[in-house]
């Protein structure tokens, strides 16, 4: 017996909400421990900057099309990028894109706990605030950052390997159309 549709709908909903809020809350956290940005590398921070603001409104998208109260508005965006050749093909290349700012990100978290920036002393806080208690809390926040992390680049990855199906894929459906815009 399978879940109701409205359950899995929520589910994912709530799903897309946690990564959407974690992903933000880390960029936040990455980008505000390195915010004297020399001006050589201005340009790359902000290439930085929009890819990952693009993720978290795709994110966003995907959470108002699982909404019960507003999948109405996003059923045509969503057929675009799911169902057309063209709308599948700029999420092949939003994914790859993404994909390697996710890995990145998650990379500079590991590296900011390791070296002592931001994470490692929000984490420090914890445990002198908190004692062994704040310690395991702590350690399990950044596991679970770590996991919705390594979920969320896994989830990039399997919507490019379908946009790649889509794009790849003889079209054997004459009858359908193309959602254009």
């Amino acid at each position: 017996m399978s879940a109701s549709p409205l359950i899995n709908n929520n589910l994912r909903t709530v799903g897309f909400g946690l990564w959407a809020g974690v992903f933000g809350f880390s960029a936040l956290l990455d980008f505000g421990s390195h915010f004297s940005v020399p001006h050589t590398q201005i340009l790359l921070a902000m290439i930085i900057a929009l890819t990952s603001l693009s993720l978290e409104a795709f994110l966003f998208f995907k959470i108002a099309y699982y909404f019960s109260a507003t999948s109405w508005r996003t059923t045509k965006w969503h057929t675009f990028f799911y169902e057309s050749r063209k709308g599948s093909m700029a999420l092949l290349l939003l994914s790859f894109v993404w994909f390697l700012t996710v890995l990145g990100l998650q990379s500079t978290l590991i590296l900011d706990l390791l070296t002592g920036g931001t994470l490692a002393r929000g984490l420090g806080w914890l445990y002198f605030a908190g004692g062994g208690i704040g310690l395991i809390l702590g350690y399990g926040i950044y596991i679970f950052i770590m996991f919705e992390f390594v979920f969320l680049a896994g989830w990039v990855f399997w919507t490019g390997a379908k946009a790649l199906w889509r794009v790849g894929a003889p079209n054997d459906r004459r009858d359908e159309y193309e959602v254009d815009f």
